[in-house]
């Protein structure tokens, strides 16, 4: 028997309070538009509109437009503890920051890390195009009335077991799912980036185990027609 917890699909928990980032990203003569993600061991790592990772060194790079500006822990070379800032873009090996003091500009050899504070925007880059079209599972159907009755038919019990094995399934993997948002959300660098992708990964391997879920819905629903 499945417990009647609620779990929404990675889609949800991706794209709560998102917002899109629009950047730009100039690698010597080809211009890049997607999600900027970080910068590390002097180079940029850049999701381009194509959610592919692209991973460039500052000295490939001419320009960064941030848009819109994002916050950021910017990591200075010769410092223990990040500093906090608002990042707006870089260009001529200078990195454009803006914090309660105003605007300035850091130099790219002085600068050991950049972090930013954009898991949402990253999330929805991750999850593509459905993630704002509503493309859900059904609502869950309680079945321990249904379990509970002594007069099912054998089609009656198939679509019951095939329903529970669908759902546990799927309940399984955004499960597994989530705990990875969570795991991201706390990581920074490389291994951010490749929770990252593994979550890209996973959202194409959802759709067929949600595309179980519709169909086994379908035929409880028409196994029980009082559900309908």
């Amino acid at each position: 028997m499945i417990r009647n917890t609620h779990l929404c699909s990675i889609v949800g928990v991706m794209v709560a309070c998102a917002s899109h980032a629009s950047d730009e990203m100039v690698v010597r003569n080809k211009t890049h538009r997607g999600t900027f993600e970080g910068y590390e061991k002097n180079s940029f790592m850049f999701f381009d509109s194509s959610n592919d990772m692209i991973k460039a060194a500052k000295g490939a790079v001419k320009k960064l437009t941030l848009n819109p500006p994002c916050k950021v822990q910017l990591l200075r070379s010769m410092k223990k503890e990040p500093d906090g800032y608002v990042l707006k873009g870089y260009s001529s090996m200078k990195f454009t920051v803006e914090d309660s003091n105003g605007e300035t500009t850091i130099f790219a050899n002085n600068v050991k890390s950049i972090t930013t504070e954009r898991p949402n925007a990253l999330l929805v880059a991750a999850v593509g195009a459905d993630a704002a079209g509503g493309n859900k599972v059904p609502a869950r159907i309680d079945t321990e009335p249904l379990e509970a009755r002594p007069d099912l038919t054998d089609g009656q019990t198939r679509a019951l077991s095939g329903y529970m094995d669908a759902r546990e399934r799927y309940d399984a993997f955004v499960s597994e799912s989530s705990r990875m948002v969570a795991e991201m959300d706390r990581m920074r660098g490389a291994r951010r980036t490749e929770l990252l992708a593994e979550l890209r990964d996973r959202k194409n391997q959802e759709q067929p185990i949600k595309n179980a879920v519709v169909a086994a819905t379908a035929d409880l629903k028409s196994a029980f027609p009082e559900l309908q």
